[in-house]
């Protein structure tokens, strides 16, 4: 008989165990995976067009990350406001705007850089270098060194203007200014 009592209640205790399980593997899954879950979605969805938020289903520490990710997107759609605005200023500008990458390549024309140069498209020279227009050469390397080693030049330089496949001097000098932006080191 005490052998039939230990087993009924080692079965008890493994049933109520079994049961203890499934019972915190439903909770985690409703309170843990599942809202994980829809966070992961809603990030992936968001990825792809640019736009949207996190659903927010609890105030617990999943639902609080759920309200930072939106506070943080809310953040990050007023600043891609913002550079839409200076962005679309530097394109309607009249003053020709170009930017380069750290290799001193150009990365972005405006419609009056490229009319200035003579150029139809921003795709015949963007990658390629702005001092590839400066009519002395020399001129060009003095801007460079001084750039790199100020962090900015501002001056006159005269450059070339393309016409059809030929290039001429502009009629008159550009009024450049450079500024080169270093990351600081950590």
């Amino acid at each position: 008989r005490q052998r039939l009592w230990l087993w009924q209640t080692a079965l008890l205790l493994l049933a109520s165990l079994a049961a203890l399980g499934v019972t915190l593997f439903v909770l985690q899954k409703r309170h843990v995976i599942v809202p994980l879950d829809g966070i992961a979605r809603a990030l992936t969805q968001i990825a792809r067009t640019g736009g949207g938020r996190v659903p927010v289903d609890s105030n617990d520490e999943i639902g609080r990350t759920a309200m930072a990710l939106n506070e943080a997107l809310s953040r990050i759609d007023a600043q891609n406001e913002v550079l839409r605005m200076k962005d679309d200023a530097m394109a309607s500008d009249i003053a020709g705007v170009a930017m380069t990458d750290m290799d001193g390549h150009l990365t972005y024309v405006n419609p009056a850089w490229l009319s200035i140069h003579g150029f139809a498209s921003d795709d015949e020279v963007l990658g390629t270098t702005p001092f590839r227009f400066v009519q002395n050469p020399a001129h060009a390397e003095s801007v460079m060194d001084a750039i790199k080693k100020e962090g900015r030049w501002r001056g006159e330089i005269m450059c070339l203007r393309q016409i059809g496949r030929h290039t001429s001097e502009l009629q008159s000098h550009l009024n450049l200014v450079c500024r080169l932006l270093l990351e600081k080191k950590k």
